[in-house]
């Protein structure tokens, strides 16, 4: 069963393009550190995490890659 819910899993993912981003994944792509992060997501000048069970947190891919767009001043995708 579990490898049915892997395969649903990896499908939904492709085909909706959500990619779900760890800190360590935002840190990597931001070169930004733990504490920055989370201070402008706190002013609001960065996406905020989303809550998905108990205390686990992710980011969207998209919305990173936005923002990074946005700082680079980049308007196409």
């Amino acid at each position: 069963m579990a490898s049915s819910f892997n395969c649903w899993r990896s499908f939904f993912m492709e085909t909706n393009k959500i990619t779900p981003l760890t800190l360590q994944g935002v840190i990597a792509a931001t070169t930004l550190s733990r504490s920055t992060i989370y201070q402008l997501c706190k002013e609001g000048r960065f996406p905020k995490p989303r809550r998905l069970l108990g205390s686990r947190t992710i980011w969207l891919e998209s919305e990173v890659q936005d923002w990074l767009r946005e700082k680079l001043g980049e308007t196409s995708k």
